[in-house]
Parts: structure tokens; C-alpha cells; sequence
């Protein structure tokens, strides 16, 4: 199954990687996942982006390459 799913995929998309840089709004949570830094009993300052905040981050990863 695995090798028949590793061919559909190349099929599909080729022989690529794809890359993705996510643009956290904010780290407010109300979960307890184990594995997240952004867990609602971690410590931490909660904040969540203004309008202003959000296209500042925008242009930041924006120079950082064709994502």
C-alpha cells in the first residue's frame, strides 16, 4: 500500500517538496495538546495580532523567499 501510495503521489506532483511558513493571528488557545508550545497551560503571554501586526509579519515572511 505504502509504494502504491508513494506512486499515485508522484504521479500526481512530481518529484517536489513542498514548503510552507504558517502566519500564526495569534497563540490563544483553550486546548491542552501535549505536543503544542501554544498548550492553554504553557505559561505564557497570550496575544493575538492587530490588522497592523498581521501585514508587518506578512511582509517579513514575504522577503524570506518564494513561499
Amino acid at each position: 500500500m505504502a509504494r502504491l501510495s508513494q506512486q499515485y503521489t508522484r504521479e500526481r506532483f512530481g518529484k517536489t517538496i513542498s514548503m510552507y511558513i504558517p502566519l500564526y493571528l495569534t497563540n490563544s488557545c483553550t486546548n491542552s495538546c501535549i505536543y503544542c508550545g501554544f498548550n492553554h497551560h504553557n505559561p505564557l503571554p497570550r496575544t493575538i495580532l492587530t490588522e497592523e501586526e498581521i501585514e508587518n509579519e506578512y511582509k517579513a515572511i514575504k522577503k524570506t523567499g518564494p513561499f
